[in-house]
């Protein structure tokens, strides 16, 4: 990789938003329901760019002392370079800023792969939630404790 930033929501919202929607598909959020989010002030965006080319983004909210990480995308042809640990490390930084001590996530119960990054970082199993998503594969809820 030649050059990574990490951005804020702010610098290249709909332009990252539109890039990346062409690979997410109706898999997350749409775009307009994260714009609205994001104006109530209680959720948090961030972009990675490799070489100016949106590569991936983390997604959360903040209540209280809690935040929940929303989701945590990274481009196919991007995966397996860091990038998705170095999108969690940026967000762990922020929360600390901020005094936030508690977080959750939930994640798809057949998605190993994530499941043992947010291991790595942490993360402890606390619950399941059957049939959370839409195509009715269940969730596993996580906590970490910073």
């Amino acid at each position: 990789m030649k050059n990574l930033q990490i951005v804020e929501y702010e610098d290249m919202l709909l332009w990252c938003l539109e890039e990346l929607s062409l690979d997410w598909g109706d898999h997350f959020w749409k775009s307009d329901e994260i714009l609205r989010s994001i104006a109530a002030g209680d959720k948090r965006l961030f972009f990675v760019l490799v070489d100016s080319q949106a590569a991936g983004m983390i997604f959360f909210s903040i209540a209280s002392l809690e935040s929940e990480l929303l989701f945590l995308f990274i481009r196919d042809n991007f995966r397996h370079q860091g990038l998705a640990r170095r999108l969690m490390k940026e967000y762990f930084a922020t929360l600390k800023t901020l005094k936030i001590d508690s977080l959750f996530l939930e994640v798809r119960e057949s998605n190993t792969g994530a499941q043992a990054l947010y291991q790595s970082l942490e993360y402890r199993l606390i619950g399941r939630r059957p049939r959370y998503y839409r195509d009715g594969e269940s969730a596993l809820v996580m906590k970490k404790e910073l």
